[in-house]
């Protein structure tokens, strides 16, 4: 029985580095397979701008020549500038339980990163603060909602026992049944979309660069003091919309404006999961028609995203994004959260009115190289 870690230089390798998850999740009716497409094409250096100002390497380690772990790193250098810490980022982390090869993993990894003088790495980050992030750590008898990563249990005793320990934890919220909730608060009454000059309106599908610009430009001025938080460019935003048109409608994305400028968003998208999960990682022709017929049946509302500019924080800008909250969320079945940090304090005031409970946990991990 021999251990052997390889970097991914050719098609077949990054062929196996992207399918090696359907052998881990073969007996997990709960995992959702991602799309193969949009895993290629976010790992592509070429295709994602991400990839122009930053580096990333991908690691398979093979136990008697085949694959039983991968991991994919990811140097970020204006990370280091802004955050003045010399860390690298982990993700697309997968294993079966192996302790042994998930430490040749990362002792090949810690090579790589003491070359380039990292004294730290974090994750799952996959790839970036944007996308899904950290390991699920309870509810493993459940589909997970849109945006939340799923794994076998077993991944925290693999990292914990290579060195890893928990850095910081989020969570999601839910109300199962959010449409009770509303009409017992407020009937069928419909909440102000005007206070005092501030109005808010949905995505105009019509102008659809000229919004999403709109929706970066307050995202990044929004989010410019969060954990981790680097802005978008206009290029990395445009790349990762693509499939905005497959998990939600223009009229979930809400958009604050004060005397016509844009000054904060609330972006809801439908939880596709259970569709996802019958297209077994395909967006062919026909799974897609099957996709778009189905979609008009989903009953779950995710708030995937919320941002007012800090210079408008103490304004209607988020009375009118709770009103607008509350307006869409009455034609559902049950509403949830994306992940947020315990400290997003209000974030959580408007969760709590929502009726909005702790749901998931995940923990991002961090490994002190330094030493190593």
């Amino acid at each position: 029985m021999s251990y052997q870690v390889k970097t991914v230089s050719n098609h077949w390798q990054m062929r196996a580095f992207v399918k090696f998850p359907f052998q881990v999740y073969d007996n997990y009716p709960y995992w959702i397979p991602p799309l193969v497409s949009e895993i290629n094409r976010t790992l592509d250096v070429k295709k994602n701008p991400y990839f122009q100002k930053t580096e990333r390497e991908l690691f398979l380690c093979y136990k008697d020549h085949k694959v039983c772990a991968r991991v994919a790193i990811i140097r970020n250098p204006l990370y280091t500038k802004k955050f003045k810490k010399n860390t690298a980022f982990f993700g697309f982390f997968d294993s079966f339980n192996d302790p042994t090869a998930v430490n040749c993993l990362f002792d090949s990894v810690s090579q790589y990163c003491k070359k380039h003088e990292i004294d730290s790495i974090e994750g799952p980050f996959n790839p970036n603060h944007y996308s899904e992030l950290g390991l699920l750590q309870n509810k493993y008898d459940e589909l997970p909602a849109f945006f939340q990563p799923y794994n076998p249990s077993y991944y925290h005793d693999l990292l914990k026992s290579d060195g890893f320990h928990v850095l910081t934890q989020l969570h999601t919220r839910k109300n199962p049944d959010i449409q009770a909730y509303i009409n017992k608060l407020y009937g069928r009454k419909k909440l102000r979309t005007q206070i005092d000059g501030f109005s808010i309106r949905p995505f105009r599908k019509n102008h659809f660069h000229f919004e999403l610009e709109c929706i970066r430009e307050v995202f990044n001025d929004a989010f410019s003091e969060n954990w981790h938080f680097l802005p978008l460019t206009h290029e990395e935003y445009i790349f990762s919309a693509k499939y905005i048109k497959w998990i939600t409608y223009p009229h979930l994305i809400q958009i604050v404006e004060y005397q016509g400028q844009p000054v904060g968003v609330v972006q809801c998208v439908l939880n596709i999961n259970p569709l996802m999960k019958l297209m077994h990682g395909k967006n062919g022709p026909i799974q897609f028609i099957h996709f778009i017929i189905k979609r008009k049946k989903l009953t779950n509302l995710i708030i995937y995203a919320v941002g007012v500019k800090k210079s408008y924080h103490y304004t209607p800008a988020f009375q009118l994004i709770f009103n607008t909250t509350v307006n869409l969320a009455r034609n559902y079945k049950s509403l949830e959260t994306s992940w947020m940090m315990k400290n997003n304090r209000a974030l959580i005031g408007v969760c709590n009115r929502l009726g909005l409970q702790p749901d998931k946990y995940f923990s991002i991990y961090e490994k002190d190289l330094r030493g190593k």
